[in-house]
């Protein structure tokens, strides 16, 4: 399952001690077979923006399995298929623009949003899911009206930009265009937007760069909730795409959302 023209997700084979390694942004990923054992070595670097994209299988030699998290998986015999598939977050993440924005009543803006991938890797056929793994583990943060009232969400270290022009395409990433429709009377001062990225799917395009569907936020009256609707693929403008991972969750019709955060204020 190629996608565009990295090589680093998909199919690989090993043979019984050999050892594939996968470098994907700030992850260093190492994947050994054994006759009766799975070993996955797991190295988080510290640049959040490295934009390595790098597959080597086998490897001339097994790296040293001190370098990073070790996750060792025992099976009554090992097959020779290894599979590595990019996926989203398993819950919200709370994107800020690159400074408070007013969305003036009445008004439409897109926001280009980036968030981090997770690396999934499988075995066998058909496929068993070995390990989840964050290419980048983001911060933890709480998003809601008090700390009694809201949910924990990951903190994306990318700021939500206005055009695709300053948007940074990284491997290890996925962008979102957020559609956002103030509908309500009073303005909306944007300084947090919580994307929900459990409802989407995963596209790749051509030229390997990772994509979802576009979201539309539709907020009707004074607050920070907002009308999720998503659309069907990923913009016009991205081009031809392939999906790659199906949504975490399903999305119920007409489901309102707590979007924005209680930082706003009207003028």
């Amino acid at each position: 399952m190629p996608v565009g023209n990295t090589g680093c997700w998909g199919s690989h084979t090993l043979a019984e001690n050999e050892v594939g390694r996968w470098h994907i942004g700030p992850s260093m990923l190492w994947i050994h077979r054994l006759e009766h054992e799975w070993r996955v070595v797991h190295e988080q670097r510290e640049d959040p923006f490295e934009s390595a994209s790098e597959v080597e299988v086998p490897v001339g030699e097994a790296e040293d399995e001190e370098r990073g998290i070790v996750y060792r998986f025992s099976f009554r015999k090992t097959s020779r298929r290894v599979v590595l598939t990019p996926a989203l977050a398993d819950r919200p993440v709370i994107v800020r623009p690159e400074s408070a924005l007013t969305v003036p009543a009445g008004e439409d803006i897109n926001l280009y949003l980036s968030t981090p991938l997770w690396l999934q890797v499988r075995v066998g056929d058909p496929e068993m899911l070995l390990v989840e793994l964050p290419s980048y583990r983001p911060s933890d943060t709480w998003f809601g009206p008090s700390t009694r009232e809201g949910e924990l969400c990951y903190a994306s270290r990318t700021a939500g930009r206005l055009r695709l022009a300053d948007v940074t395409l990284l491997p290890h990433r996925a962008i979102t265009v957020a559609r956002l429709r103030n509908r309500a009377k009073n303005a909306l001062l944007l300084e947090r937007i919580r994307l929900p990225v459990q409802y989407l799917s995963l596209y790749g395009t051509l030229e390997g760069d990772l994509w979802t569907e576009t979201i539309t936020l539709t907020r009707q009256e004074g607050g920070d909730l907002a009308e999720l609707q998503i659309d069907k693929r990923p913009p016009a403008e991205v081009g031809k795409t392939e999906r790659i991972a199906s949504a975490r969750q399903q999305l119920e019709t007409g489901l309102v959302v707590r979007a924005f955060s209680r930082l706003f204020s009207s003028r």
